[in-house]
């Protein structure tokens, strides 16, 4: 249910407070913006599937939600690197939630910096495109081609994101 969704960003968000208390407006300002997105993606899927079942103005209005997927995502990841750099400066208490940071930050790479940088990430270079191509995966909703056959949705880098801030929240990463 998205209702629940930004109680879960909401609730995931104390983890930060022992981190980076500054950081708890910004997940909390992401959670709704992402609650908003995963009911528009909603839609999209159904119209991916369907076009013509869509009016002018949801048609429309996907442009829209692609353009405010690409800032959330960019958003996002610097939340992630902010994250990811206390807990390289908390030492060796941190060492598997940095450990799980980086992953994290590594999976969001892979699309933000085509998306920032109009250039593929050096991890994919051989690969990727310097452009990542939007638009409409079936099962996820806005989502960008970055090399042939391998498409990154926003909504699973999002589910990525809160189950790593829960993660936090509920003590299963520690130290």
């Amino acid at each position: 249910m998205p209702y629940m969704r930004v109680w879960r960003w909401k609730l995931a968000s104390a983890s930060l407070q022992q981190v980076e208390p500054n950081l708890v407006i910004t997940i909390l300002i992401l959670g709704k913006i992402d609650q908003d997105l995963y009911v528009s993606d909603q839609r999209h899927r159904e119209l991916g599937k369907n076009p013509q079942a869509g009016k002018l103005d949801e048609l429309a209005e996907v442009g829209g939600s692609i353009g405010l997927s690409h800032l959330w995502i960019l958003g996002a990841y610097e939340a992630i690197r902010t994250i990811d750099q206390r807990f390289r400066e908390f030492g060796a208490a941190a060492e598997n939630r940095k450990k799980a940071s980086v992953d994290l930050k590594h999976s969001y790479e892979r699309l933000r910096i085509p998306l920032a940088k109009l250039e593929p990430s050096s991890r994919h270079k051989a690969t990727d495109y310097a452009f990542a191509h939007p638009g409409i995966d079936d099962e996820r909703g806005i989502a960008w081609e970055v090399a042939k056959g391998v498409v990154i949705s926003r909504s699973q880098l999002s589910d990525e994101f809160l189950e790593f801030l829960e993660r936090l929240h509920n003590g299963t990463i520690t130290n």
